[in-house]
Formats: structure tokens, sequence, C-alpha cells
């Protein structure tokens, strides 16, 4: 923010000063040119240090962002070593990894237990 007004201003300096000459470029006009800005942002800074909101209590809230997979049932596969050794970049829409079927995907009358869950 301050070099843009500082940019700004100088803009303003240099069109009075050089381009149409309406102010003679002296050495009382080129203290006053350099003491403007100096003194007008340090009241700037100064006054934003009183103004602006600030807490010595500082609190994270949710600095984590849970990530909810959308895969239902148990990933079965992620060949990661053949995507590592190929030097082409994965094209979108590709499987990176295999998964068994949900419960609900399963033919019906098929049960499902732990036993043949983990397997």
């Amino acid at each position: 923010m301050e070099i843009l007004l500082l940019g700004i201003y100088s803009f303003f300096v240099w069109l009075i000063f050089i381009k149409f000459k309406w102010l003679p470029w002296n050495i009382y006009s080129q203290v006053t040119v350099v003491v403007i800005p100096i003194v007008a942002l340090a009241t700037l800074i100064l006054t934003l240090n009183v103004v602006a909101p600030s807490s010595p209590d500082v609190r994270v809230f949710r600095y984590t962002i849970p990530i909810v997979s959308q895969v239902r049932g148990r990933v079965i596969e992620v060949p990661i070593e053949a995507v590592r050794q190929t030097a082409a970049p994965m094209e979108s829409m590709t499987m990176e990894m295999s998964a068994a079927p949900a419960p609900s995907a399963l033919p019906p009358n098929t049960r499902v237990t732990s036993s043949s869950a983990a397997s």
C-alpha cells in the first residue's frame, strides 16, 4: 500500500515539476518534495499501529481440512510403483486405485461378514 501511494505521489511530482513546469525545481521544492512523503508515511504507519485491530490472544480454529473419501468399500490395490516408473504424466480420469464394492453394490442375498471383508 505504501509503495502504491509513493508511486502515485511520484507521478504527480513528475507531472507538476518536470512535465508541465508549473512550479520551479529548486532546492526549496526539492526538500519539500522529499519531506512531505516521509511525514505522510510516518503518520500513516503510526496511525495504523493505533487504530488497526489487534489482539495478544490468537486462536486458531479449524487449521486442518478434513478430507472425506467418496470411495465406498475397502481399497484393495494402489499401484504407486507403476505410476512412479512412468515418466509421462497421468491423464485425467485415470484410475489410480481399485476398491472392493460397497455392501450396497453387492448382488442380493450376499452376506458381508467381518472375516470376508478383511480378506
